[in-house]
């Protein structure tokens, strides 16, 4: 899908210019004939839809395995609570990070669409029904069997983990933003019904397919949702004449590598009052449907990079041919790194609330495993409890996205009720008051087991693990949503897929610093560790405390990053027309 744009895509919109009205879109993305998409037959609610049903078969089969691991590790291969808690973190971390290796071949090389089905193909190939690791009397093919299967997780992990930037900014590119503030709300829903229809996907995963591996068996309960993930894999690649796809121009980070050489090559050049910016060829950058930005103050060690005297100027570009690009850059291209640095701050203040939320798929469900489980003649698995989480993020979101946002934007005037950072914020602190409720619990639940052996249950009902689920629901209602929105819209449009990488790295980071800390407090407090093989005997509600803390310690430096961020400007397709046919009818005198 590799193109640029040509003149005849850049067309006024009807209420602009009346009589010279285009059908074509304006931000640059092409059909599946790589031609300019049409508005009407392409993208939109009706593209997206067809990513989210992809969407949904990836969250039962990834969900299903991730929810059941700990459980698995700990029943089947017979392994410490604390050790199966890493090793889950140390596969969900995998799968997260590996997003960087997705988002980067999608940007520079395959597009999004190509790299969404090569890589969930490997995913499928890798969810076969998993052999049990833990059976067998001969000890060389108990080793083979746990060899095998390690092996098929971690494909799975990586495959999985390329793919998830793709498709969350492929359903994205369906929206075109400079069209005005409609498409641009229509995009902030689609991220919150994102996160809707993976919440389904995950309340499915966490009741029918983990109660099919306890009852009937585990071959079976990663049997069905790989075929499940085959039907959805057909499904998205159906709808490839809907999808508005965006051109690949070669590797983005070379754009991001030569601001930083230039800026590095000439950091001893003197700045006087004859020092001024090169702007750069505008024809060439209206050509590939860029936007001219003006030069910010932030970093401005970085404007090196388009320092020029002023006397080149003068020669009608003459000297500024001749200078390699590696030692010249316009202050786009600067302004476009800037965007980059300035959200790399913001990434690593949200790594305390990954490390907080990776509870929930390992200690979270061997807390729950010592509870009492019945609801009626049902016993619910453990693994299941965190349906108390997803189900108040598809209750809550939609409620946010209909009801909330719509008030909300009455009075603060902005397009999605409240910014990025403010949003993010807010789940940050409602996060905080999660973890202190997840120590209370716990203190309360350790007391009433009286130091007994984990084997016998605790005269506790699981579902006092309710409102730590669902206030940890809530607050990934705010904070996930908000970063996913945050890194795919603050970064040059040419590096969505690892801006929204960037996302996925922090939770990833989030689950692998969760095992270090594990690891590390168990040492700290041996012989009575905090997270021990018996939970009753252990102080995991200290363990909560420190999460909390950690949070509240967060929440005061994202604040400060807040107030210091500068937004990324927006541009409609009414400003980019006026630009590009300026900067092309001048060229043409």
């Amino acid at each position: 899908m590799a193109s640029t744009r040509g003149e005849a895509e850049r067309f006024p919109t009807e209420t602009e210019y009346p009589g010279s009205y285009s059908p074509l879109v304006q931000n640059g993305t092409l059909n599946w004939r790589s031609k300019p998409a049409n508005k009407h037959s392409t993208g939109g609610v009706r593209g997206s839809s067809f990513v989210l049903a992809q969407l949904f078969g990836d969250r039962l089969a990834f969900d299903g395995f991730s929810a059941s691991l700990v459980t698995y590790l700990t029943t089947e291969m017979g392994q410490p609570t604390a050790s199966a808690s890493v090793k889950v973190n140390q596969w969900n971390g995998t799968a997260f990070l590996t997003s960087v290796l997705g988002g980067f071949v999608a940007d520079a090389y395959l597009g999004r669409f190509s790299t969404i089905l090569i890589f969930s193909g490997i995913f499928l190939a890798a969810m076969k029904p998993c052999i049990p690791a833990g059976h067998g009397n001969d000890l060389d093919c108990r080793a083979a069997q746990q060899g095998l299967f390690y092996m098929a997780i971690y494909v799975a992990a990586v495959a999985n983990g390329a793919s998830k930037p793709c498709a969350s900014a492929f359903g994205g590119d369906q929206f075109d933003e400079r069209e005005g503030s409609e498409q641009r709300q229509q995009k902030a829903s689609f991220f919150n019904w994102w996160f809707v229809v993976q919440s389904a996907g995950n309340i499915i995963a966490v009741t029918l397919l983990v109660a099919l591996q306890q009852d009937v068996g585990w071959g079976w309960g990663y049997g069905v949702p790989t075929v499940l993930l085959a039907f959805s894999l057909l499904i998205f690649a159906s709808g490839a004449p809907l999808y508005r796809y965006s051109p690949v121009l070669g590797s983005p980070l070379t754009q991001v590598a030569r601001v930083l050489v230039a800026a590095t090559l000439n950091r001893r050049a003197s700045c006087s009052s004859d020092t001024a910016l090169y702007e750069g060829d505008e024809v060439e950058m209206a050509k590939l449907g860029k936007i001219k930005m003006f030069h910010t103050n932030q970093f401005r060690c970085l404007d090196r990079a388009a320092w020029l005297p002023k006397i080149a100027e003068k020669e009608n570009g003459t000297a500024i041919k001749d200078v390699s690009r590696w030692r010249l850059c316009n202050v786009t291209e600067v302004e476009e790194v800037k965007l980059i640095v300035r959200t790399v701050p913001i990434w690593f203040s949200l790594i305390p609330f990954s490390i907080a939320t990776a509870q929930i798929h390992s200690v979270f469900i061997k807390q729950a495993s010592t509870l009492d489980r019945q609801l009626g003649s049902i016993d619910i698995p453990p693994a299941s409890v965190a349906v108390f989480l997803t189900l108040t993020m598809v209750v809550f979101v939609p409620i946010y996205d209909r009801i909330i946002v719509p008030i909300v934007r009455k009075r603060t005037k902005n397009e999605r009720g409240i910014t990025f950072l403010q949003r993010i914020g807010i789940g940050i602190f409602i996060g905080v008051v999660g973890m202190v409720t997840a120590a209370l619990v716990e203190r309360k639940r350790r007391h009433l087991a009286g130091g007994r052996p984990q084997s016998k249950q605790v005269d506790m009902s699981v579902f006092w693990l309710l409102p730590q689920y669902s206030i940890l629901g809530l607050a990934q209602s705010f904070t996930s949503i908000g970063r996913l929105e945050f890194f795919y819209d603050q970064v040059p449009n040419n590096l969505r897929s690892l801006g929204t990488a960037m996302y996925l790295t922090s939770v990833g980071v989030g689950n692998f610093l969760s095992s270090a800390l594990i690891t590390i407090i168990n040492r700290a407090t041996d012989p009575h560790p905090w997270i021990g093989r018996n939970l009753n005997t252990s102080h995991l509600d200290y363990f909560y405390w420190l999460l909390a803390a950690l949070c509240l310690v967060e929440l005061g430096i994202f604040l400060w990053l807040s107030f210091w961020y500068r937004y990324k400007p927006v541009h409609d397709a009414h400003e980019m027309q006026k630009q590009c046919d300026d900067v092309l009818s001048s060229s043409q005198i």
